[in-house]
């Protein structure tokens, strides 16, 4: 089954596409960076026992968090220097490490229901607690699904479009031209 992928000519409708994947890059940048540092502290606060008992589960997730998060920083870092060059093979490594992310992001949301239905006890208390853990978690994972989504066609909407530019050549028909009457002036004489 095949459908076509829109191409845009412009970010959110009314940002250049270039400047407005680097708005948008920068952004998410500084989002990771936070998030990288709340996983970090987490990861601390938990081996240095501070709040609660060590749990291998927290350590784990944190630490696979934290090293995806540091790989998505440097794609990004990748990307904006890219975008910045108009370097458009640099940006389709974003561009693949941005579709990975994707999937990674939905196998961590699956992952995370399965842990949260798991951990909790199904008293009557706690029922409404985890209704709302549960709904806060999936509508950011929605926002997070779609605006990677949406990066994802605007980064290959840049790519496309640098690829075309730097495909296009002139072409000096005055030269060839005036080649042409040398080299027939010359057969004739």
């Amino acid at each position: 089954m095949k459908c076509e992928i829109p191409e845009f000519a412009r970010c959110c409708f009314c940002f250049p596409l270039r400047l407005g994947l680097l708005v948008w890059t920068y952004v998410k940048l500084i989002f990771s960076l936070l998030l990288l540092v709340h996983f970090i502290c987490l990861l601390v606060a938990n081996l240095m026992h501070l709040y609660y008992p060590v749990r291998v589960t927290t350590v784990i997730s944190s630490i696979l968090f934290s090293i995806f998060l540091c790989v998505d920083i440097a794609f990004h870092i990748i990307f904006i220097v890219s975008a910045h060059t108009k370097d458009y093979r640099k940006m389709k490594w974003f561009y693949k490490e941005a579709m990975v992310a994707l999937c990674l992001y939905i196998f961590g949301f699956f992952c995370f229901t399965v842990y949260v239905a798991c951990d909790f006890n199904f008293t009557r208390q706690y029922i409404t607690i985890i209704a709302y853990i549960l709904m806060y978690i999936w509508s950011i994972f929605f926002w997070v699904t779609i605006s990677q989504a949406y990066l994802i066609m605007l980064v290959r909407s840049e790519v496309l479009k640098l690829e075309r530019s730097t495909n296009f050549e002139f072409t000096n028909r005055a030269v060839d031209a005036e080649d042409a009457a040398i080299y027939n002036n010359d057969i004739v004489a």
